[in-house]
């Protein structure tokens, strides 16, 4: 049906391109994937005739839908009271008749046209963040500390430009601060617009590149307005997106990469027919790519909260060997303690620690009795903390000194003791014991008495005499 072009009609799309950064499927969406709530729309229609007949296709898209993902709702519409589409294997088609630049359909009017779907796509972006202050314990990703600089990495190999580019790269946990009492982080990377085969590599302290939400928001807005969408309409997207470009998740690690495409690229996506033809079309496309690669720490084994030592089939431990410098001891001699660790495995192991807590020993009687324990009524700091002992690396973990008193300050006994140090993880890890005798000091006293000195003053006296005659003489 070929009709000319209409005086003054606009149709308004906007759409969001989600694709994961190692995915080769692209969910072509008005709406963000599963598990997010679906809140607008993406087709608008300006300044048709009343009872304008109409029909819009959209090819190119498969598993095309004008419900919500899983069902949920958009805005206050329930599910499917949204315009009927005829979808076959590659297409969304509708027909329609436009009232006061509404939707009608069946004697209902809807506010604009909505759908979703699938495309697939080479998106040609090579993108890396690097982060020392990340850990990974197998497929799980931990945040240590945010005292080290990130770098993010883009190069763009696409034939266009990518325009109004932004990185964002979050790190949350539900209770405000990780386990190691990190707290939340988002930094938001202004890219700006980035030609055909340009490299950027930006850290979190470059001067200008890093800025707030807000900030992106403003820009992203005015760059739809200034391609031909309404401040409405820019603003419904905006509203409608940013919780998950911003807040995807309370408690992990997510990344965003979005940037807007020119609309010749939107046009081959998605080829959209339009009868009657409108005077102006404006689409404007948005990607957002996901779970962008992380650069960070090794492999790293989390034996703290393994009751056997054992991952992936392989054996993870360290190897604890405690150390006195003598093992006979006066009684009153303090013993010099040392605990050496090894991990003599091919991976990092972390050790986790609930407190500031990262060692102690006791102290062992012939009859197995604890006589001391090191902590016994310390203090220590209510955080967590965490101790990394690198692969094939032997470390001196502790090194202390015992007066030889127990708990309640007593000078214990002589005889035969056991020293044990630990590890005080979830599930505590134990050194080699090490025997030590103590003995008492041997002081000998000449004992006195009354006849003794009695005798030595006579002795005395009687020496006196006999010098004195021995003189006269």
């Amino acid at each position: 049906m070929n009709v000319t072009a209409e005086s003054d009609t606009e149709v308004h799309e906007w759409g969001i391109f989600v694709k994961d950064y190692n995915c080769t499927v692209t969910a072509a969406s008005a709406g963000t994937p599963i598990l997010i709530y679906v809140h607008k729309p993406v087709i608008y229609f300006h300044n048709f005739q009343n009872n304008t007949k109409s029909e819009v296709e959209v090819s190119s898209i498969t598993n095309a839908s004008t419900e919500p993902y899983s069902g949920l709702l958009l805005d206050d519409h329930q599910q499917n009271n949204y315009p009927i589409a005829d979808i076959t294997t590659n297409k969304i088609s509708w027909n329609f008749t436009l009232v006061n630049d509404l939707i009608k359909q069946n004697e209902t009017l809807y506010p604009y046209l909505f759908y979703e779907g699938k495309i697939t796509d080479n998106v040609n972006i090579t993108a890396t963040i690097t982060d020392d202050n990340i850990l990974s314990f197998g497929k799980d990703l931990q945040v240590i500390n945010n005292t080290k600089n990130v770098t993010y990495h883009i190069k763009n190999n696409e034939e266009y430009t990518l325009s109004n580019a932004f990185l964002i790269y979050g790190k949350y946990s539900y209770m405000g601060s990780n386990r190691y009492g990190v707290k939340n982080k988002r930094e938001c990377i202004n890219l700006g617009n980035i030609a055909p085969g340009e490299e950027n590599t930006i850290t979190d302290s470059t001067t200008g590149k890093i800025v707030n939400s807000t900030e992106m928001e403003n820009i992203l807005l005015n760059a739809m307005i200034n391609r031909g969408l309404t401040q409405n309409e820019s603003q419904e997207l905006i509203d409608y997106w940013y919780s998950w470009w911003f807040n995807p998740t309370n408690n992990g690690i997510f990344s965003r990469l979005v940037y807007m495409i020119p609309e010749s690229e939107y046009n081959k996506l998605l080829p959209i027919s339009i009868t009657p033809q409108p005077n102006i079309i404006k689409r404007v496309g948005i990607y957002t790519i996901t779970d962008l690669p992380i650069i960070h720490e090794e492999y790293i084994i989390d034996i703290s909260n393994l009751t056997i030592m054992t991952d992936l089939e392989e054996e993870y431990y360290l190897d604890l060997n405690l150390s006195v410098d003598k093992t006979l001891y006066n009684q009153e001699e303090n013993i010099s303690i040392s605990l050496k660790v090894t991990n003599p495995t091919d991976k990092n192991i972390i050790l986790n620690f609930s407190s500031s807590k990262y060692y102690d020993f006791k102290v062992l009687n012939n009859e197995n009795e604890i006589v001391y324990y090191w902590s016994y009524q310390r203090s220590f700091d209510e955080e967590l903390t965490y101790k990394i002992i690198s692969a094939n690396e032997t470390v001196e973990y502790f090194t202390d000194t015992w007066n030889q008193k127990d708990n309640n300050g007593t000078l214990l006994p002589a005889g035969n003791y056991t020293i044990v140090a630990s590890i005080p993880t979830k599930n505590e890890v134990f050194s080699n014991g090490v025997d030590i005798q103590l003995e008492r000091k041997q002081i000998e006293k000449i004992q006195e008495t009354p006849g003794f000195e009695i005798l030595f003053i006579i002795a005395a006296v009687v020496l006196t005499i006999f010098l004195k005659k021995r003189r006269f003489n």
